[in-house]
């Protein structure tokens, strides 16, 4: 028997030795998966299919506002119910209970920011707003036979890639069967039949679109066909600033300098136009594709020359004077707060319609009263570093004073520092300054802390829901204010109704 053991062993490893390599215990290679790192923001408001809406401008959750899916007479007639009940204010968003998913296809149209996490074998979409993980299984995977299958909140999806393009099939989702999924706040529903087909690709490099097609033979009487789009969002997070450079050379004084430095974000530009439309200058076009927010420095350096027709001749103990004669014996850089009126000279400056000589002569008018401003907020906030003198003066104490009272009428109407120093004609740095010696707390850690402690007030002893309660404190989202309320309370609003 060892001789035949041997001549079998010898004739395997002679079949190993011909079949070509790579036929076993090898797979193909990898596709080359698209890059959709980052963060992004749907384009649109939360209105599942914009191009159907009625009005064209409606938005989710106002009153009236409806789309046109291909219903069937049973669900028209439960949608329209759901209208009425909006119109009403008695229909309540499911979402408003803590922990409740968006379900599918919600999960597609929230308001706040997105990740879609691609690997070879998962596609993940991950929804700030709310518990939202979709999973969508690439690996080669069919669904669950249908026995093994029950509805779910996001229901069961799997995928595979074309090119650069991800396409799945999600079934199995609860739909409306539990009343706790809506597709939307104008209050469309779906069935547990529903059966959608998603393609989403990179249009461009700051654009994914999602082609959805839906079929549910239970509500709808024809495919109905969804495009939602998302652009990635910058990733910058800047604040406002200013500095002044003051260069200064002892013996090469024909190389003094003054330097007037901004960085200032949130300005949007259009891709196609040289100026922002009338849709942009009233906020009615915050969702265009074609708006491109940005980050604007700017620089203006004025020479010693140019500075003397300024200054005064003969010598004074006075720090402005000093700096435009160049007698400051060191250089130094200061960083400015942006004054209201710094930030509309800034604009001014940014978007005027001059062109050729008077586009000059503007430039140089505005760039003179920029550095009027920065010096009189330079030297202003050095006086403020002596605990604020300026308080010694009871009109100014007053006001300080009266910027407080404006904080506390506009709880749910959330102000600006801008517009708060407007309404009681101080200064911002004087006002950021002063309010904070006078009551030992910033403007914006003094009005959070007192809208939370109202929010309290609205949750535990008038028991409004979460909802009502953001939406009276003027959150754009219960994310947002959530985290606020968790950050200054340390709990969550839902755990504050369950105490």
């Amino acid at each position: 028997m060892r001789p035949t053991l041997l001549r079998t062993t010898m004739l395997g490893l002679l079949l190993c030795a011909v079949i070509p390599a790579g036929v076993w215990g090898q797979r193909p290679p990898a596709p080359v998966l698209p890059d959709w790192s980052g963060v992004w923001q749907m384009v649109g408001p939360t209105v599942f299919d914009t191009s159907t809406v009625e009005p064209p401008s409606g938005r989710a959750g106002e009153p009236g506002v409806r789309e046109r899916p291909p219903y069937n007479d049973e669900w028209e007639a439960r949608y329209r119910k759901n209208i009425e009940g909006i119109r009403n204010g008695v229909f309540p968003d499911p979402v408003n209970t803590c922990g409740t998913p968006h379900g599918f296809p919600r999960v597609m149209n929230l308001p706040d920011v997105y990740e879609f996490v691609v690997r070879s074998e998962q596609v993940w979409i991950l929804g700030e707003n709310g518990p939202n993980i979709l999973r969508i299984y690439t690996d080669g995977r069919k669904h669950p036979a249908a026995e093994d299958m029950w509805p779910t909140y996001t229901g069961d999806s799997v995928g595979h890639w074309e090119g650069d393009t991800l396409i799945f099939d999600t079934l199995s989702t609860k739909g409306s069967r539990d009343s706790d999924v809506i597709v939307d706040r104008t209050g469309l529903i779906l069935s547990d039949q529903l059966h959608t087909v998603t393609r989403m690709r990179k249009i461009d490099d700051m654009t994914i679109e999602a082609q959805m097609v839906l079929e549910d033979p239970k509500a709808l009487k024809a495919p109905w066909r969804v495009t939602k789009r998302y652009r990635k969002q910058p990733q910058w997070n800047v604040e406002d600033v200013g500095m002044l450079v003051y260069h200064f050379k002892k013996h090469e004084p024909q190389e003094n300098y003054l330097e007037l430095r901004f960085c200032v974000s949130g300005n949007m530009y259009c891709k196609h136009k040289p100026s922002e439309c009338d849709e942009c200058r009233i906020h009615q076009g915050r969702h265009c594709d074609d708006r491109v927010e940005s980050v604007d420095t700017l620089s203006f350096r004025f020479s010693a020359s140019h500075l003397s027709q300024y200054a005064k001749s003969k010598k004074s103990p006075n720090l402005t004077d000093d700096i435009l004669n160049f007698r400051h014996g060191s250089s130094f850089s200061k960083t400015l707060s942006l004054c209201s009126r710094s930030r509309m000279v800034i604009e001014a400056l940014l978007n005027n319609s001059y062109t050729d000589s008077l586009e000059n002569i503007f430039i140089n008018a505005q760039t003179q009263i920029l550095l009027l401003y920065s010096m009189e907020c330079m030297v202003g906030e050095k006086e403020e570093g002596f605990a604020c003198k300026f308080l010694a003066n009871e009109a100014d104490r007053e006001k300080i004073v009266r910027a407080r009272e404006i904080l506390l009428q506009h709880i749910g109407e959330p102000i600006t520092i801008k517009d708060l120093s407007r309404k009681v004609a101080i200064n911002e740095c004087y006002l950021k300054k002063g309010f904070k010696e006078m009551f030992g707390a910033t403007v914006f850690d003094f009005y959070q802390g007192q809208r939370m402690e109202h929010a309290k007030y609205l949750l535990y002893e008038k028991g409004l829901s979460v909802t009502e309660v953001s939406m009276l404190l003027g959150y754009s989202s219960i994310s947002h204010f959530s985290t606020a309320f968790k950050k200054h309370t340390g709990i969550k609003p839902c755990e504050l109704l369950l105490r």
